[in-house]
C-alpha cells in the first residue's frame, strides 16, 4: 500500500529499496544488512531519500533494531540461506511485523541437494526446501504461509 512501512532484510545493494519506494510512495522503507559494503553501496543507491523516507543500517536479522509490530510488510531476498539461528531470526521477523502484515521470503535456492554446490563453498549457508520454511515460519508464529514456484524461484508469503 502506498503508506506502508516496509523492512527489506538483507537488502544488499539496495535496487529493491528503490522498488519499494516507488511501490510505497508515502510510506518509508527500512533496509538492513550483516555486510557493511553492502550497506554503504545500498545508501549511495539510494542517495536521493535517504535518511528522508529511506532508512538503511547495518544489523544482525537475529537482533532487529525496530519497535514491536512497526512493519506493514518484510522482505527478504536471497538471504533466508545466511540466518543463524533461523528460528530466532524468523522470531524477530515475526517481533517486529504487525498483526495481519505480510513477510515475503524470495529465494532461487530451495533443494538442499541440488544447493550443495554452493553450501559447499560459501561457510554458514543453509538451503532449506520450502517445506522446511513454512514449518519454521508455522513455529515463529505466522500464519496462512502459501508457497508459489515460479521457474526456479520460490517465493513464500505468510502473515502474522
Amino acid at each position: 500500500q502506498p503508506n506502508w512501512n516496509v523492512l527489506d532484510i538483507g537488502c544488499g545493494g539496495g535496487a529493491n529499496l528503490k522498488r519499494l519506494l516507488n511501490l510505497c510512495p508515502k510510506g518509508n522503507i527500512y533496509g538492513i544488512d550483516l555486510s557493511e559494503e553492502s550497506v554503504s553501496f545500498a545508501q549511495k543507491y539510494n542517495e536521493k531519500d535517504l535518511n528522508k523516507r529511506c532508512f538503511i543500517q547495518q544489523g544482525n536479522v537475529c537482533s532487529l533494531p525496530y519497535e514491536d509490530g512497526f512493519f506493514n510488510a518484510i522482505t527478504a531476498f536471497e538471504t533466508v540461506y545466511f540466518w543463524s539461528p533461523v528460528n530466532i531470526a524468523l522470531s524477530e521477523v515475526a517481533r517486529v511485523l504487525r498483526e495481519g502484515g505480510c513477510f515475503l521470503i524470495s529465494l532461487e535456492a530451495s533443494d538442499p541437494e541440488l544447493g550443495k554446490m554452493w553450501t559447499e563453498r560459501i561457510d554458514g549457508m543453509v538451503v532449506y526446501t520450502p517445506a522446511e520454511l513454512e514449518e519454521l515460519l508455522h513455529e515463529a508464529g505466522f500464519s496462512s504461509i502459501r508457497t508459489i514456484r515460479k521457474k526456479e524461484e520460490i517465493h513464500i508469503i505468510a502473515y502474522k
